[in-house]
């Protein structure tokens, strides 16, 4: 099919189609940046954003079983040594918790927690040491002990370091996401305001299309109606595609053609009508009256018989 001759409803629907086309595109595109955006920033929150706060609480709870060792080498009975026990123990689980998260979440190498689990667990005999010393009376060596430069307080320095390493680790694999979803961002953007304008283009494409095929015709047969309209009898439409304004066209060609011989006819018609009452002769009536006859002839004859055709009759 000719591309020229579709119909304006086939016009409609294809631009009006095509337009839709490129809503849906927008709408995929959209939503599948949309889509890249939220799963980075799940990355972030799955993973260096929950290493970073577990690890943090871990530290907390190391401190805090630290600091109950302080306090049971204050304790003034057994009692308040047994209550100590109890919270550096429920420290201790907690952050055995903590730690079971960071693994399951950490992006960097697994040595790094099965190191700080190693330490947090080997921490516990050298507590209970520690505690024995103070309860066999002991006491300064236990805080010796406790202290920076004891043993206790060498292993304890060494937890934190191990923690200091996954929450470094976490928080620069933090910044590397932040930097990447910039990036992808910026990307994102540049695309779909690239996207927008391909289609806003293509849009005006269709549009200055459509409304030239509307136009050209109609222009066409306005100007061919208002000459025949000023009296050139001979003014015809040329738009002669096969569509809805060809129809039109060739249906004000046939009127136009109807009206011209119409008004042909009652020319002549009206001739007659003044020979009849113009002349007395008989001869020079008949006369005329078969030149005005023969004139729609004629002028038929020369709208539809080839010139080849005329000159042989005449």
């Amino acid at each position: 099919m000719n591309i020229k001759h579709i119909s304006i409803n086939r016009l409609l629907q294809l631009c009006l189609g095509m337009i839709l086309v490129f809503v849906v595109v927008l709408g995929v595109v959209s939503w599948s940046f949309t889509h890249r955006l939220w799963v980075n920033t799940a990355d972030i929150y799955d993973h260096p954003l929950t290493v970073q706060r577990n690890i943090n609480n871990l530290e907390s709870e190391i401190l805090r079983m630290h600091r109950s060792m302080l306090d049971i080498y204050l304790a003034e009975s057994e009692e308040e040594v047994d209550l100590y026990l109890s919270d550096i123990a429920l420290h201790e689980s907690h952050a055995l918790e903590q730690l079971a998260v960071v693994e399951e979440r950490y992006l960097g190498p697994q040595e790094d927690v099965t190191r700080l689990r190693d330490l947090i667990i080997a921490w516990r005999p050298i507590r209970e040491t520690n505690i024995d010393q103070a309860r066999g009376g002991r006491l300064s060596e236990a805080i010796n002990c406790s202290q920076p430069g004891g043993v206790c307080g060498q292993h304890v320095d060494k937890i934190l370091a191990a923690q200091e390493v996954i929450s470094q680790y976490a928080s620069n694999k933090g910044d590397t996401f932040y930097q990447e979803a910039k990036e992808q961002y910026d990307g994102m953007v540049l695309g779909l305001w690239m996207l927008l304008g391909m289609i806003l283009l293509l849009t005006i494409v269709i549009t200055v299309l459509l409304v030239r095929t509307i136009n050209t015709p109609l222009n066409q047969l306005v100007q061919a109606a208002q000459a025949f309209a000023r009296g050139n009898l001979g003014a015809r439409s040329q738009y002669s595609l096969r569509n809805e304004f060809g129809r039109v066209s060739a249906a004000f060609n046939a009127l136009a053609d109807t009206v011209q011989a119409d008004l042909h006819n009652r020319q002549a018609q009206q001739e007659i009508a003044e020979g009849m009452l113009a002349e007395s002769d008989l001869g020079a009536f008949c006369s005329n009256l078969l030149q005005s006859l023969m004139a729609p002839h004629r002028f038929a004859m020369r709208r539809g018989v080839p010139a080849e055709y005329r000159r042989h009759r005449l």
